[in-house]
């Protein structure tokens, strides 16, 4: 009986160990050979920093070689790509990327073929500006490698944001709330971007933005609208309006553009729910204060079949069901942020 209790000990420590899960082995990258023609700086492709670029001076193109076959690139582009494409020139094959213009962009070198090659070539046009480009093997990806879907075909809740970092400050538990913990379709706008600030090109916030956005689980690639990132603040709700209108009419930008844009983006994605700026813009922020009022002109557009009909005939028209603003003083609705999600 010890003898066949023995046994049975053993086989149950051996069932055991085969029941554990098997540890998927990590990409490796870091060890690709890359060669590239027509950039200017081409040591800033793989510097380790993504805020030195290198820039295609006219049709440029990038070769990549790697002893034990490419599975994956994953591209940080300084400014926003136009359409490039990947070749395997051993098996002839092509892929057209940079379509969806993705700033980090995943590309699945597998899809190319059955085997991995060993080398692959990127063809750019000429005002490709790459600031990384990371050359993955086969196996589990680092985490902080971004795999983005398309905006949303139609969301259940649209965060119109002003800046990036506002989605964070203000809004920061409604993204992973709904996004992960409720699997829900979350699309974020924003009204600003960030490739000029004040007039002074960026190279960092881009950047930033995305890795806040993929961090708390949102997947759904940010839309951006292409008016400047340009400041004034007042505590007086009226005079924040009118100080923001004053240095986006400087800047060739009329109010009528920000309600044209919402209106875009409530029509194109169909939320069920919109949520937005306080009123007063938080601490009296212009660009805040000029959301709000622009989201409230543009809810109404949007349902309105007789308004902005190139839009209208593209997406149709749209009632949203429910809007909600920061700080909104009627029917409060005081999230709990406090209980830890799964």
């Amino acid at each position: 009986m010890r003898r066949m209790a023995g046994y049975f000990f053993v086989l149950m420590v051996l069932l055991a160990c085969c029941t554990l899960p098997v540890l998927a082995e990590e990409a490796q990258y870091g060890d690709a050979a890359v060669e590239a023609e027509g950039f200017s700086r081409p040591g800033n492709l793989c510097d380790g920093s993504r805020t030195d670029w290198a820039s295609a001076d006219g049709p440029a193109r990038i070769t990549v070689s790697r002893e034990g076959g490419i599975a994956a690139l994953y591209i940080e582009f300084d400014r926003i790509p136009q359409a490039w494409t990947l070749t395997d020139p051993a098996a002839g094959r092509s892929l057209s990327c940079g379509e969806n213009g993705f700033l980090h962009e995943y590309v699945d070198v597998s899809a190319l073929g059955e085997s991995l090659p060993q080398k692959v070539v990127l063809e750019f046009e000429q005002g490709a500006d790459i600031g990384e480009l990371y050359v993955f093997s086969e196996g589990e990806l680092p985490s902080w490698v971004q795999i983005w879907q398309p905006p949303c075909r139609q969301a259940d809740l649209l965060l119109v944001s002003s800046h990036s970092d506002d989605e964070q400050l203000f809004f920061a538990g409604v993204l992973p709330y709904y996004a992960v913990e409720r699997e829900l379709n979350v699309q974020v706008a924003y009204v600003v971007q960030h490739f000029e600030a004040n007039g002074v090109a960026d190279h960092q916030r881009p950047h930033e933005q995305l890795d806040g956005l993929w961090t708390v689980g949102v997947r759904h690639y940010p839309v951006m609208s292409r008016f400047p990132d340009l400041y004034a603040e007042s505590k007086n709700r009226d005079t924040a309006l009118s100080q923001a209108l004053s240095v986006y009419e400087s800047a060739g930008y009329a109010y009528e553009d920000f309600v044209d844009y919402l209106t875009w983006c409530i029509r194109r994605f169909q939320p069920l729910v919109v949520v937005s700026h306080d009123l007063n813009g938080e601490y009296g922020h212009g660009t805040h204060v000029l959301c709000a009022a622009a989201l409230g002109d543009a809810l109404t557009r949007a349902a309105d079949p007789a308004q902005d009909q190139e839009t209208a005939e593209e997406y149709g028209v749209w009632q949203v069901e429910k809007t909600y603003l920061h700080l909104y003083p009627e029917n409060q609705i005081v999230m709990d942020w406090d209980t830890p999600l799964e």
